[in-house]
C-alpha cells in the first residue's frame, strides 16, 4: 500500500476536527475514546513545550440554563517550561498564570497574530476582540464567546478543508 504524506496543516486541521466536531467525521463518539484523545494531545503538547497533563475533566453542567461546559485538561507547570510566564500556555485561562503575571494586551495580540496563520483574519481579528472583552469584565459571557469564535473559526478551517478533500480534483 502506498503510504499517504500529511502536512503539518494538514495534521492540525485533522486534530482540531477530532477535538471539536469528532461527529462529523464518524471518530470517537464514544466519552471515554475522547477523553483519551484529548489526554493524549495534551501530553504531546506537554512533551515538547512542558508541563504536565494531570487530567481530563469532561464536561460539566454550569447551571442556571447556561451551556454545558467544555472538555478540559489539566496542565500543571513543570521545570521544561522556558519560563512561569511565556511558555505555550501562557494564552489560554489566563487566570490561572503561573509566573504571577497576567499577559498583556501585547501579549494577547502577539498570540492572536500566531492565531491568525490558522484561521483567516477576520475570525483572529474577532477572536482578539473577545479576549479584549474577557480581559476587561472576566464574565462568564465573555468567556463563552472566546470559546465559541474559537471554535467558529477552527471549525470553519476544518470545514473548508474537508470540503477541499471531497472535491474532484481539477488540476
Amino acid at each position: 500500500m502506498i503510504p499517504k504524506y500529511i502536512s503539518a496543516r494538514d495534521l492540525a486541521t485533522i486534530v482540531s476536527t477530532l477535538l471539536l466536531h469528532p461527529e462529523r467525521v464518524g471518530e470517537l463518539q464514544d466519552r471515554e475514546q475522547f477523553a483519551t484523545f484529548v489526554g493524549t494531545i495534551a501530553e504531546v503538547v506537554t512533551q515538547a513545550c512542558g508541563g504536565v497533563m494531570q487530567e481530563v475533566i469532561p464536561p460539566q453542567d454550569v447551571g442556571d440554563g447556561e451551556a454545558p461546559d467544555v472538555w478540559r485538561a489539566v496542565i500543571r507547570p513543570d521545570d521544561c517550561l522556558p519560563s512561569l510566564d511565556q511558555n505555550i500556555w501562557t494564552m489560554f485561562d489566563v487566570e490561572a498564570a503561573w509566573g504571577g503575571s497576567i499577559p498583556s494586551g501585547d501579549d494577547v495580540d502577539a498570540g492572536m497574530a500566531n492565531m491568525a496563520t490558522v484561521v483567516d483574519a477576520s475570525h483572529a481579528e474577532a477572536l482578539k476582540d473577545a479576549i479584549h472583552q474577557l480581559r476587561r469584565d472576566g464574565s462568564h459571557a465573555a468567556r463563552m464567546a472566546v470559546c465559541d469564535l474559537a471554535a467558529t473559526a477552527l471549525d470553519d478551517a476544518s470545514l473548508s478543508w474537508h470540503e477541499r478533500s471531497l472535491a474532484p480534483d481539477l488540476g
